[in-house]
């Protein structure tokens, strides 16, 4: 292991539990309030949300319970405006969304930071025609109707996708359809495409057939999806945002084992309505440690670099920032270090290509 760099009494006297993470001195909130994707009303099984959320949802539920502090979670359908108008009314404290949101609510005065990276490609997006459609590719469908939820954090793998076969997304007719009208609206031929996360259930279902995913796409067109805090709560209670943190990657630890994968998998079927054989194969090579990994490592700075960028060529915003102004590095490697975990995720760089070992000690 490499952690000769840490104090050895340090590492001592933690444990497995984030109890361990720094002793308490803070008088707790009375309530922590976590947004989440997902249908309001509903719990996690009810509605729309991703694999990873249900796992947050487990953790932090059992790191809390009997602490005195209430967790309130509240589910936004439309997620990410949804989810950024409501650190803006400060209604909640916390959130598990995607990097586009988090860029947009960061670029217009929101003050949220990324606490923990969430997953790194573990959501394919997929490009979907009507079953009876001849077209094979990208390139069929120039100058046709193809419907996109405009932007959410996919449309830079569609972009990469148009722009890496030559064409602008301005070849395409396209159609701003959040995912269950641009599913609805492929199914019944009245746009000759769709893009969208929902392909696997569209196909299961009839509704189309997948002709292109970013299943084998390089990871930096992908997006990803994190654990994001309000500054306010977090300058107010450090102590118990190190706690949320913690457990959130003791999560990801559990799920990256791989005695756990099937059960991730099943997870993430029954979230998503997908049937599980479905979900399964989709997931047949696929590195779920890997995509699960809490590092802040050259891949994450270089992953919101390049995602600011997009997002300002393409007008979804104003004004540019510092990413080290979004990044909140401080709690999840003293976590990986009170868990004992600062080796089991291997850091890659922009590009997703493996890091020497020594890149992954945290320094703080």
């Amino acid at each position: 292991m490499l952690l000769s760099r840490f104090s050895a009494v340090a590492l001592a006297v933690v444990s497995l539990s984030i109890s361990a993470l720094p002793a308490r001195s803070e008088t707790p909130p009375s309530v922590i309030r976590i947004g989440l994707p997902g249908s309001i009303g509903t719990d996690m099984r009810g509605g729309r949300r991703s694999a990873t959320n249900a796992e947050l949802v487990e953790a932090v539920n059992k790191e809390f319970e009997n602490s005195g502090i209430k967790i309130e979670w509240s589910y936004f359908v439309n997620a990410g405006p949804g989810i950024n108008e409501a650190f803006a009314a400060d209604q909640i404290d916390f959130t598990e969304y995607g990097d586009f949101p988090a860029v947009i609510a960061r670029s217009g005065g929101i003050k949220i930071k990324l606490l923990a990276p969430g997953s790194r490609g573990a959501s394919e997006s997929y490009l979907v025609v009507p079953s009876d459609s001849t077209a094979k590719s990208i390139v069929d469908l120039k100058g046709k109707r193809v419907s996109v939820n405009m932007g959410r954090p996919w449309v830079l793998a569609l972009t990469r996708l148009v722009e890496s076969n030559g064409l602008k997304l301005s070849d395409f007719q396209l159609y701003n359809l959040v995912m269950p009208d641009g599913d609805a609206a492929v199914a019944a031929h009245s746009v000759d495409a769709t893009y969208t996360l929902d392909g696997l259930q569209v196909q299961a279902q009839g509704g189309g057939k997948i002709i292109w995913s970013t299943r084998d796409a390089p990871l930096d067109w992908k997006f990803t999806a994190e654990l994001f805090g309000a500054e306010t709560f977090i300058d107010k209670y450090p102590e118990t945002t190190a706690r949320l943190v913690a457990a959130a990657i003791r999560s990801a630890h559990h799920n990256s084992l791989p005695e756990n994968r099937d059960e991730y998998i099943r997870n993430y079927a029954e979230g998503q309505s997908i049937p599980y054989d479905l979900v399964a194969e989709s997931w047949k090579g696929k590195d779920l440690k890997a995509a699960l990994s809490p590092l802040f490592d050259p891949f994450v700075t270089a992953h919101y670099t390049d995602v600011i960028a997009f997002a300002l060529q393409n007008k979804l915003i104003r004004t540019t920032f510092n990413v080290d102004d979004l990044l909140e590095p401080k709690f999840a490697n003293q976590a990986l270090i009170a868990l004992q975990l600062t080796d089991f995720w291997t850091p890659v760089d922009g590009k997703g290509n493996p890091l020497p070992a020594l890149a992954n000690v945290p320094t703080h």
